[in-house]
């Protein structure tokens, strides 16, 4: 099962760095202690160096979670170079969580901008458009926030770009700014007191204090009862001893009533409250649809036999076709693995090959475990090592090999029994192929963790996700939204015969 909560704590950390402003026209090396749900889990580092011709703003991150007894280390590092007028020059991220890092790097051109997955690697190139519209870099806009809050303004808000989300252009809302007083230590600073969003995160807000030249000193924020704290430090929280919090085994969603036999159910309809009135958007999708009974809960109805149609502008979205940092299409391996398992199928039985992918991927990894944390497909090629993500991933990247368009779908999975919980829902990936067949164009859910055949309808899509590195950070984090306030109940259930 997907450690979906660690893919939460990293969307969350992500934004909020986002959101978190240095002091403007200085240099600086500061330090933060990471705490999730009260216990230390990290920490933070924010640079900013100025050499005359460039300005270099690097962050890094790492912190440690917990799935039932495994330990997993996330390490995230991005690097963004300016001009001193904020003109972008380059940026890059990188991130690790127990496998190989991903590594993206982006350099601005006066047309476009190129990008290079792996450059230490396979180096691959694209050229992407630039971010439309205009837009702040981080040191443009860390004066920009303080100069508004020099000038007393109770709201702030600007467009920038971060690199772990990419090219994607993000509002950030600051409201609520109020002066104030904050006892970090033995200091009391003087500052402003706010409220953080980004719109590339909806529903993640942060409790913030900066200091008076608007540099963050803490934020606190929380999605899908999971509670981020950073708060302002020294150099030694690099060497604290952290505590992991546990973060998979308490997400376990235990409905109304037990099912039985869960593998071989075909259909089956779930009453899905969120337990508040701002329900999150559930996807139709593959096999599943909803109907919203109120703002609360969903009805979705899961039809194991029977694909709904997809959108036709679906087949041409490129997305679903190239090759991204986590789905690496392009590697040789990945495109070895999914020859030799539609070699001997015709071209045109594409659900049949399809299905062959799924289970040449079921079969490559052989060690099925917890102790990767989100590995690319190429690396699971390799290592022939993870668990549902990993699975996931592959068999997506395998597709598209394959020339089959692909995307991963994420949310839950009925168990009867795993890490030591029984009857219960946990948070989960697949794959999804999208196939023409004889009743038009469909989303086919692929599961390649499971033995044959491989899917039933005790899955429950949260959200899809092409991949794509400048969303699908942002597109993850929408499974979030459901955890520590989502309840189920079971409708009904069919079996296959």
């Amino acid at each position: 099962m997907i450690h979906a909560r660690f893919r939460a704590a990293v969307g969350i950390l992500a934004c909020l760095v986002a959101v978190s402003r240095a002091a403007a026209g200085e240099d600086y090396d500061r330090y933060y202690k990471v705490l999730m749900d009260n216990q230390p889990a990290g920490w933070m580092r924010l640079q900013r160096v100025s050499d005359g011709d460039t300005v270099t703003t690097t962050r890094e991150m790492r912190f440690e979670l917990a799935r039932g007894e495994v330990k997993s280390t996330a390490n995230m590092k991005t690097r963004f170079v300016e001009t001193p007028a904020g003109k972008p020059v380059s940026m890059r991220s990188e991130v690790a969580m127990g496998a190989n890092p991903v590594v993206v790097e982006y350099t601005f051109g006066p047309a476009d901008v190129l990008v290079i997955n792996n450059p230490e690697g396979s180096k691959k190139e694209t050229r992407a458009p630039l971010p439309a519209g205009e837009w702040l870099t981080p040191s443009a806009a860390a004066q920009f926030v303080r100069k508004r809050l020099a000038g007393g303004a109770k709201e702030i808000s600007y467009r920038t770009i971060d690199p772990l989300s990419g090219l994607g252009v993000e509002t950030i809302t600051l409201s609520a700014i109020t002066r104030d007083r904050l006892q970090v230590g033995d200091r009391a600073l003087e500052g402003y007191r706010m409220k953080s969003a980004s719109s590339g995160s909806p529903g993640v807000v942060g409790e913030d204090f900066v200091d008076l030249e608007g540099s963050l000193v803490s934020q606190t924020a929380g999605m899908g009862g999971l509670v981020v704290t950073t708060i302002l430090a020294g150099p030694e929280v690099v060497d604290q001893k952290v505590e992991a919090p546990e973060l998979m085994v308490s997400t376990f969603v235990r409905p109304d009533r037990p099912i039985m036999d869960a593998r071989r159910v075909s259909k089956a309809t779930f009453v899905l409250d969120y337990s508040t009135k701002d329900a999150p958007t559930v996807p139709e999708t593959g096999s599943q649809t909803t109907t919203a009974a109120d703002g609360q809960r969903l009805t979705v109805l899961v039809d194991a036999s029977m694909p709904f149609e997809a959108p036709a502008k679906d087949w041409d979205n490129q997305a679903y076709r190239l090759p991204s940092a986590l789905l690496t299409s392009e590697d040789p391996k990945v495109i070895e693995l999914a020859r030799r398992a539609v070699r001997e199928i015709p071209e045109d039985q594409v659900h049949a090959r399809a299905e062959a992918i799924r289970g040449a991927v079921h079969r490559h990894i052989r060690k099925k475990d917890l102790s990767i944390g989100f590995a690319s497909a190429a690396d699971t090629v390799a290592s022939g090592q993870g668990d549902c993500t990993e699975h996931a991933v592959l068999l997506a990247a395998a597709l598209r090999a394959a020339g089959i368009p692909s995307r991963v779908a994420g949310g839950l999975i009925y168990a009867d029994q795993f890490a030591g919980s029984r009857d219960i829902f946990g948070y989960h990936m697949w794959a999804q192929a999208l196939i023409q067949t004889d009743a038009g164009l469909r989303w086919v859910d692929l599961d390649a963790t499971l033995d044959p055949p491989g899917y039933d309808a005790t899955h429950l899509a949260l959200v899809t996700s092409a991949m794509s590195d400048d969303l699908a950070a942002r597109e993850l984090l929408g499974i979030a939204a459901a955890m520590g306030r989502l309840s189920i109940s079971v409708v009904e259930v069919e079996h296959r015969r």
